[in-house]
């Protein structure tokens, strides 16, 4: 039984110790982003002189009131130097911007120029193709001798029967040729 006791206060002291070991850990997180944050939100003041050396005895240092406002004079002229510098930078990058839009621009003309020259040059090699294809069909129907149409006409007519029951004999039909149609149409004579 002395034992079971032992071993429950060590349980109870060891879960103790866990306890504090995490709100210990705990509390160090929470006080490290607070460092973090103060480390964000604090500005540092910027030294008003470049020699701020303190003396080696660690006596203090007085600067007479023209050595301040040459002082301050300088560090005005850095924070000019400073924003010009950044506004150089943001010029040059709207240079670039607008350097690289217009190459996009001239780039985008030139292909526009090439492709209509293709299409000018595609154009003129089919009105080649059409006015050598119009030239060939010339030639080739001043070499073919031209063949005449011959129509041929056949008349067929029948005697009129009035008054008659017995139907009339057919006549003989007849047969025109001529080159023509016109020609065959005046040449068709009369019934025979």
């Amino acid at each position: 039984m002395v034992e079971g006791v032992d071993i429950r206060k060590l349980v109870r002291s060891l879960e103790h110790f866990h306890i504090k070991s995490d709100l210990t850990e705990h509390e160090n997180k929470g006080l490290r982003e607070a460092v973090q944050l103060e480390k964000r939100r604090r500005k540092r003041g910027k030294s008003l002189l470049d020699c701020n050396i303190a003396a080696p005895n660690k006596e203090g240092i007085f600067y007479s009131p023209a050595k301040v406002q040459r002082a301050r004079e300088q560090l005005g002229l850095r924070e000019t130097e400073k924003e010009q510098a950044a506004a150089s930078k943001v010029e040059q990058k709207l240079q670039k911007q607008l350097k690289q839009q217009q190459l996009q621009e001239r780039k985008q003309e030139r292909e526009l120029q090439r492709l209509e020259k293709q299409l000018q040059k595609q154009e003129a090699l089919l009105a080649k193709q059409a006015n050598q294809q119009l030239q060939n069909e010339s030639r080739y129907r001043a070499k073919r001798p031209q063949k005449q149409s011959i129509t041929v006409v056949i008349d067929i007519e029948l005697p009129s029967t009035a008054g008659s029951d017995i139907p009339a004999a057919p006549t003989a039909p007849r047969a025109i040729a001529a080159n023509t149609a016109k020609e065959a149409s005046k040449s068709i004579p009369g019934p025979i």
